[in-house]
């Protein structure tokens, strides 16, 4: 059993042991409670849960910080978002759901946020300014993701592949149906 208080520490260690590599880019840092269980050689696939009154993610030139506690259980290599609400001068983001191995999700994102955060898996387009509305559920491989919801793109920006123009003043709803995007405007 292992039951341990942190102070403003590095969580990376406990992400790595979890598999979740996604959040190091972030350099997670928290204080609360950390409890697990299981035998010591299988420490990888113990069971557990952490509430986290503060917790801080750094990366991509910004800083999120936990609105009200961070609540999250595992099971192995399932872990379960209870609440998950960070926000930082330039948005906020409520995430619940089940992360499994670190790759496989099943999450309810509701966001306000720069639109430059954005991933892009379109190799011609980035965006680089504007805001964004999104009430999405995110399920699959974070690879290729299969979305449904919407986004609500306020004065977005993009660079497109060859073109020296930007697009720019973009004002838009996309609906997410699986593997499609509809934009209707």
């Amino acid at each position: 059993r292992l039951d341990l208080a942190l102070s403003d520490s590095d969580l990376g260690p406990f992400l790595r042991l979890a598999g979740i590599d996604a959040l190091l880019a972030w350099q997670p840092h928290g204080s609360g409670r950390v409890q697990m269980s299981g035998p010591a050689a299988e420490f990888a696939n113990a069971v557990g849960e952490a509430t986290f009154d503060a917790l801080r993610l750094h990366g991509k030139n910004a800083t999120w910080e936990s609105r009200g506690p961070v609540e999250l259980a595992w099971r192995g290599r399932t872990a379960t978002l209870r609440q998950v609400r960070l926000h930082s001068r330039d948005g906020e983001f409520d995430v619940r759901g089940t992360v499994v191995g670190g790759d496989q999700v099943d999450v309810q994102i509701q966001a306000d946020f720069p639109l430059a955060m954005l991933p892009s898996h379109l190799p011609f387009l980035h965006p680089v300014g504007g805001m964004g509305v999104a009430d999405v559920r995110v399920q699959g491989s974070l690879d290729a993701p299969n979305l449904h919801g919407t986004l609500e793109v306020k004065d977005g920006e993009a660079t497109l592949a060859g073109i020296a123009a930007p697009l720019e003043h973009v004002h838009t709803t996309i609906q997410f149906e699986g593997e499609r995007a509809i934009v209707p405007s």
